[in-house]
């Protein structure tokens, strides 16, 4: 019995773990070539808008950031 409810309560639990992540992340990103980005994504985002089952469309910057705080300084690329 323990055995079924250790496996019922982690299949929850994965369930839920991916859900929360796949939910967070968009499951197609369009990237352009170079480092110019997309010149006109509001025309790309609504000619994708129009594909079956698509929920939403947003652009985002995706770039090299530098961080500071208290005199720490972190990157990331």
């Amino acid at each position: 019995m323990a055995l079924i409810v250790v496996l019922a309560v982690m299949s929850g639990f994965e369930k839920e773990v991916k859900s929360r992540i796949v939910g967070t992340n968009a499951h197609v990103i369009l990237l352009s070539f170079g480092d110019e980005g997309i010149s006109d994504a509001d025309s790309i985002g609504k000619l994708v808008k129009r594909v079956p089952d698509v929920v939403a469309v947003a652009p985002f910057v995706y770039a090299k950031a530098m961080m500071v705080a208290a005199g720490a300084r972190t990157g990331r690329s």
